[in-house]
């Protein structure tokens, strides 16, 4: 293969087949080595660059903390927590569960109208049907 990925065909024997597919082994063994190498230097970049950009955000955070300790704002910080996470999120779980309860006695109910409605349908046609072959036929009359 070239490098515009052309395919060229060409023949050879068995030892040239050979050392072609154990070359292309030890190329593959290469480029996964130098991958490696190259994998755990970028992997200590990403670490100090985390650990930079995850410092600057703890300290906001550490600071904000602080602020609210000291200040008016955490008792209003705690009663919004607090109406927010122990009232309206159970309220609203509670909310979904009914609905999705809701959503699949309708949808039973869905199935058991179609069901009913095909058996009744079916019988109808059974019913015509047999009438049809009844006046046709002469039997299942009732004069005799």
């Amino acid at each position: 293969m070239d490098s515009s990925f052309q395919v060229t065909e060409r023949s050879c024997g068995f030892r040239e087949f050979r050392a072609a597919v154990l070359d292309y082994a030890k190329q593959v063994r290469d480029a996964g080595v130098t991958l490696g190498q190259e994998a755990q230097m970028a992997r200590q970049l990403i670490a100090y660059d985390l650990q930079n950009s995850l410092s600057q955000l703890m300290s906001e955070v550490k600071a904000l903390r602080e602020i609210f300790m000291c200040r008016f704002l955490w008792k209003r910080w705690e009663d919004f927590d607090t109406s927010l996470c122990s009232i309206a999120m159970p309220a609203m779980l509670n909310g979904a569960v009914a609905w999705m309860v809701l959503a699949g006695s309708t949808l039973c109910l869905v199935v058991l109208h179609y069901k009913i409605w095909r058996h009744l349908l079916d019988n109808k046609g059974v019913g015509e049907e047999l009438e049809h072959f009844a006046k046709k036929y002469g039997y299942l009359s009732t004069s005799t």
